[in-house]
């Protein structure tokens, strides 16, 4: 298996996985109403031609009458009947709102093995602690767990090794015979996911309060995270929780291997609402990668031992942007009070100096079209978010451009 590619060598990994590392989120604007909220001009966003189109300025004409529509919408106040119009002469609402992205649930899982002694875990609870404080993570909810868990007690650092531990090169490790091997041993976590700021003391305290020792079983521990991510992704269908795996070495005990751990990724991502994980190699990890894909994240991600802390950061902060992009909570109510008709919404995406463009629907998740993208509901019958699909969101990405939702105007859907 080829090796993953490291953090450092940006541009190849932004090409790579360009779907998922992007560190420019996409605003969302709420809009009840199929034009902007002032001029007397026959406008449209998207549809007949006259008028100014524009979400933002609020240029297009549709309050004080004209014949323009956004996706068949209808007319303005004392204008004719939009073309391909829901109601003659009857005008939308003209509230416009900013929305949020879908907030983010991390879980992350980390590997204090021996071999993380020295740089490596001074690295990490260095970039974790700076991760946890920094005021963009603010409104992210963040767990933690670290493996391995250990036996009856921790090892001593050198020898003689006591009980229940075993020498491995200059240090001791504990026999993995008596090593603590079942999912259950590595629940509850050592800090629950809550939100940030708050749990970032008891993330920090927890760091610094084991040094690293023992093996690398990897298994037990990801069949726990996997367990304890995927309850909590249910407790809020309008957050996204994901896993973040970090670790310098491939499965060495307690029957981990690559394989076995991948097939806990995919059990993760196939769960309703799916749950990725991310794959940290600290160091040249070998076969990581095929736990990243498992997980629906394409690659792991490399990071350098020489600028560990710096290197670690910086990818905690990508995935961070990778995760959240591309998902919108939608409530059940338009600005002015009224039930939301989920027949009659619609999904534009504007790139700063051009027209917005409407992202037709797609039928679900699977339905999301390889060239022309599209975007879904998570629930067909009573939705609480919209998604974009891969090809419009890496279009949203590359375009640094913004997500607008309109009510009220018949929805575009994907040509069958």
């Amino acid at each position: 298996m080829r090796m993953a590619p490291r953090i450092r060598e940006r541009s190849v990994l932004t090409r790579r996985i360009s779907r998922l590392l992007s560190a420019a989120l996409p605003t969302l604007a709420l809009a009840s109403a199929c034009g902007g909220s002032g001029g007397s001009d026959d406008g449209s966003v998207i549809g007949t031609t006259g008028g100014t189109a524009g979400m933002d300025s609020g240029t297009a004409g549709m309050n004080t009458g004209g014949t323009g529509n956004v996706i068949g919408g209808t007319g303005g106040n004392g204008g004719g009947a939009a073309v391909g119009g829901i109601d003659s002469g009857t005008a939308c609402s003209t509230s416009v709102f900013e929305g949020e992205v879908a907030p983010l649930d991390m879980y992350i899982l980390m590997d204090r093995s021996s071999s993380m002694t020295g740089r490596p875990w001074d690295g990490v609870k260095q970039a974790i602690a700076g991760f946890v404080n920094a005021p963009s993570s603010v409104g992210s909810s963040v767990g933690l767990q670290l493996f391995p868990i250990g036996g009856s007690a921790d090892c001593p650092g050198s020898a003689p090794c006591t009980q229940g531990c075993v020498q491995f090169g200059g240090t001791c490790i504990p026999d993995a015979t008596g090593m603590l091997c079942a999912a259950s041993d590595y629940s509850p976590p050592r800090v629950a996911i809550a939100p940030l700021p708050g749990v970032a003391q008891p993330i920090i305290d927890a760091m610094n309060d084991k040094d690293p020792s023992g093996g690398t079983p990897t298994l037990p521990a990801m069949q726990s995270a996997v367990d304890i991510a995927t309850a909590h992704a249910l407790t809020d269908p309008t957050r996204r929780t994901i896993i973040v795996l970090a670790t310098d070495g491939a499965p060495n005990d307690c029957s981990s291997t690559i394989a076995a751990v991948a097939a806990e990724a995919a059990r993760a991502a196939a769960h309703v609402p799916p749950v990725n994980t991310f794959v940290v190699g600290i160091g040249n990890v070998v076969g990581m990668n095929e736990v990243a894909t498992a997980g629906g994240t394409n690659e792991a991600l490399i990071v350098e031992l020489a600028t560990i802390a710096d290197d670690f950061l910086s990818t905690m902060n990508l995935i961070r942007g990778a995760a959240l992009s591309c998902e919108f909570p939608i409530g059940d109510q338009a600005p002015n009070g009224d039930p939301i008709d989920f027949r009659k919404v619609n999904v534009l995406m504007g790139a700063p100096g051009a027209a917005d463009e409407t992202i037709p629907q797609a039928p679900s998740q699977g339905g999301c079209h390889v060239t022309l993208g599209g975007w879904y509901y998570d629930d067909a019958i009573s939705p609480t978010k919209i998604t974009i699909c891969p090809a419009s969101c890496d279009d949203l990405r590359r375009s640094l451009g913004k997500i607008q939702i309109q009510l009220g105007c018949v929805t575009e859907t994907l040509p069958r």
